[in-house]
């Protein structure tokens, strides 16, 4: 009798271990009635055909059908959207008349739990729109055109982010994350080597597969200051890496690289003798030739005049100070490849800063910045 017991509560323990197992199983989701142009949310239950529930955690979702779209709103009573995989776009079939679009609207938050894969398969297409302020956390690998001929786009509005254990973009034209000003990606790269993620990530922005966005102030030229992707490894913050866009200051990182400093080819009067050495040798250097100061264009390393040596308020090598108050124009270098800069430095209020350690009121832009000291009566000029 006991056995018999036992057996019983054998089997009875078995069915109840088999059910909690198909639950935790999960479903898959693979039907969403709605359409572009359509306010169609995540959350509401009747959008999932067939199922007629909202995803969990432990389900699989499927966006696949071409012309769908699905917005992720904020929702009061839901912290967030779940899921266990989320692939939109899977295949062909998402392609055949219009793509499939999947938007977070503002303060909204999408959790995958293991991997996200916009368009999978030969021929898929797929967009994803995270607006200002939304989040996407994916704790495995987010997947931008997974198999061969897939396509997805990933926008990243305001300051919308994604946070990722690692990520994949195909490489063709139809692959993008785009990302806005404040927009963020971070990496948590658990179990991959970061030196190899921090390459990875530099190389995609290379490739063009990671780009500005159409409306950041760096494509529609609003800013003062150049926009660049930063690559960070943060070996204090768990190991995190994290690509952003941040503002570099065109006076100090777009002027271009200094060419090295060194006498350039001259001669005056077609002699050889008559070079650089020879007019720093006839204290010569504060004059102009050809339209250009010789200190500053022609002659710099014989007139001593190499920005990592001169001081500020040192004249030229061959000149004294009553000769350059004549002398006080805007030094030759460029700005984008072009002559004002000292201009537009002025124009933006820039004169009290430094350029390589010198001021650019009282060194580079003197006419620009008004900077030129008084003219004296007993100069005299001569040429040479």
């Amino acid at each position: 009798m006991f056995q018999f017991l036992l057996l019983i509560i054998t089997i009875v323990a078995l069915m109840i271990n088999a059910d909690a197992a198909a639950q935790e199983e999960g479903t898959i989701f693979d039907k969403f009635d709605g359409t572009i142009n359509d306010t169609s949310s995540w959350f509401d239950p009747s959008r999932w055909t067939n199922i007629l529930k909202v995803p969990t955690s432990i389900d699989t979702v499927w966006i696949d059908e071409s012309n769908t779209y699905v917005a992720i709103d904020s929702d009061s009573e839901v912290a967030a959207a779940e899921v266990y995989e989320l692939i939109i776009g899977r295949s062909g079939s998402s392609n055949s008349m219009e793509n499939v679009q999947v938007d977070l609207l503002e303060d909204a938050t999408l959790n995958v739990v293991t991997n996200m894969i916009i368009g999978q398969y030969l021929e898929s297409d797929a967009i994803v729109y995270a607006s200002h302020n939304s989040q996407i956390n994916i704790g495995d690998t987010l997947t931008i055109g997974g198999g061969v001929g897939g396509s997805g786009v990933i926008i990243l509005s305001g300051n919308a982010q994604i946070i990722a254990n690692d990520i994949t973009i195909c490489e063709n034209n139809g692959c993008k994350l785009i990302m806005d000003d404040d927009s963020k990606l971070t990496l948590n790269g658990n179990g991959n080597d970061n030196n190899n993620m921090k390459d990875k990530l530099n190389k995609m922005i290379q490739q063009g597969l990671i780009v500005f966005s159409s409306s950041s102030s760096f494509m529609l030229e609003q800013q003062d200051n150049k926009k660049e992707f930063q690559v960070t490894y943060d070996a204090s913050n768990s190991g995190k890496t994290t690509v952003k866009i941040i503002d570099v200051d065109v006076l100090f990182n777009d002027v271009g690289k200094e060419e090295e400093c060194k006498d350039l080819k001259l001669k005056y009067q077609g002699k050889k003798k008559k070079n650089c050495k020879w007019i720093a040798k006839k204290n010569k250097c504060n004059k102009d030739f050809n339209g250009n100061s010789i200190a500053n264009y022609w002659c710099q390393s014989s007139c001593s005049t190499c920005t990592a040596t001169r001081d500020d308020n040192e004249p030229p090598t061959g000149s004294n100070s009553n000769e350059d108050e004549n002398n006080c124009k805007d030094l030759k270098l460029k700005y984008k490849g072009k002559n004002n800069w000292c201009k537009w430095a002025s124009k933006k209020n820039k004169c009290k800063k430094k350029h390589k350690g010198k001021s650019i009121g009282n060194h580079w832009c003197k006419e620009s910045c008004q900077q030129c000291p008084p003219i004296s009566n007993n100069n005299t000029v001569t040429t040479i």
